[in-house]
């Protein structure tokens, strides 16, 4: 049996990211989640194995996917990341994601993509860098960006 979640209660359990509500845990770490970019406050929304959601995500933190979700997902600034039991069938754009499950649409990322050996995406991947592990799966297109140039500062040089 799955939970079902609506858009108002995963908005504010993402942004909160301190309830805990059908299928959803904050936590400050995963062990198979690498958070060398993560800011210490932000901490990790899980969607658990057995929850199911159908809607937009939006958010600025990490997201772990192991549960399924059907919609759009935007985390501009963070990372995405589908583990081996998730199932995603919507648009991902975030800075990184990072795919052990199976993701079914396109995938744009400012910084990387990685699809692991387990992994498997139908669907078109832009990104900076991208990485796919030997027996990983992909059908679709990919677009290799450049990365986006920083501003300069205005401030005189000493």
């Amino acid at each position: 049996m799955s939970s079902t979640l609506n858009r108002y209660q995963l908005e504010t359990d993402f942004i909160n990211s301190r309830s805990h509500r059908a299928g959803l845990a904050s936590s400050t770490a995963a062990d198979h989640v690498d958070h060398r970019d993560d800011a210490p406050d932000i901490k990790l929304c899980q969607i658990r194995k057995g929850t199911s959601f159908s809607g937009e995500i939006r958010g600025v933190g990490p997201l772990y996917i192991d549960g399924e979700v059907e919609g759009n997902i935007s985390i501009p600034a963070g990372r995405v990341t589908v583990g081996q039991d998730g199932r995603v069938e919507a648009d991902i754009s975030a800075k990184e994601v990072i795919v052990m499950g199976k993701v079914r649409g396109d995938i744009l990322a400012s910084d990387r993509v990685d699809i692991r050996a387990e992994g498997s995406v139908i669907g078109n991947i832009a990104a900076v860098h991208i990485s796919i592990e030997d027996g990983a799966f992909l059908k679709g297109g990919i677009a290799v960006r450049l990365p986006q140039a920083k501003p300069e500062s205005n401030a005189p040089r000493s």
